[in-house]
């Protein structure tokens, strides 16, 4: 899961768009555990480049890992 969403993020060019074969296999909401954890030390570890848009890969970090941390949530029965 975790190099599914780093491929995504570090994909300039829209070339893996294979990944979201990987995603139609949902995986266990146990399976979501570390990917939060890894996310939010790649954001607070986030630094820019020159003439990068870093807005929008910054952005799209914090959506995934909001997405993330919503699947680790315990769902209530």
């Amino acid at each position: 899961m975790r190099w599914a969403v780093e491929a995504e993020l570090d994909d300039e060019y829209d070339l893996c768009q294979a990944v979201d074969e990987f995603w139609e296999h949902e995986p266990a909401a146990a399976d979501w555990h570390m990917l939060p954890e890894k996310l939010t030390h790649r954001l607070r570890h986030f630094t820019s480049i020159p003439g990068e848009e870093t807005f929008s890969r910054n952005d799209r970090l914090t959506d995934w890992l909001i997405y993330a941390l919503e699947q680790d949530r315990p769902q209530l029965s």
